[in-house]
C-alpha cells in the first residue's frame, strides 16, 4: 500500500515517533578511525512503510548488506535534506530524498535507506 501524498493529511496515520538527526561533527578516535557525532534536528510522528528490500555483496569487506527502503510521510519540517538520518524504533536510516509533494509546506515525504550488515 502506497502512502497517500494528496488531499488532507490524516493525523491518525502518523503513529510512529521518529527523530531526525544531523551529523554535527566527525572526529578521529585513538586509532585514527572516524567517529561521527549526531545531533537531534527534529522529532515528530510519521506514517512509515517499507517500499522494497534487497541485498548486495560487498566483496572487499566480505559482508552481505541488506538494503531496506522506506517511505516516510510526516508534517512539513523545514531544512530536512540528505545526508541527515532518521531513527524510529530499532531502525536507523539515511535520508536519500526529501520532498514537499504539493509545495504547500504541509507535509514532507522522505525516501529512506536502511542498511544492515552481517558477516559471512
Amino acid at each position: 500500500m502506497a502512502l497517500r501524498l494528496e488531499g488532507p493529511m490524516a493525523a491518525g496515520k502518523l503513529r510512529t515517533p521518529f527523530t531526525i538527526q544531523v551529523n554535527s561533527a566527525t572526529t578521529a578516535d585513538t586509532r585514527g578511525e572516524p567517529v561521527e557525532t549526531w545531533t537531534t534536528y527534529a522529532t515528530g510522528r510519521a506514517q512509515i512503510e517499507q517500499v522494497r528490500r534487497g541485498s548486495r555483496e560487498i566483496e572487499a569487506a566480505e559482508q552481505r548488506v541488506a538494503d531496506q527502503w522506506w517511505d516516510v510521510l510526516t508534517r512539513f519540517i523545514e531544512g530536512v535534506t540528505p545526508p541527515m538520518r532518521i531513527l524510529w524504533g530499532a531502525h536507523v536510516g539515511d535520508i536519500q530524498s526529501s520532498v514537499d509533494p504539493d509545495s504547500r509546506r504541509r507535509r514532507l515525504h522522505l525516501l529512506v535507506l536502511e542498511r544492515q550488515a552481517s558477516g559471512t
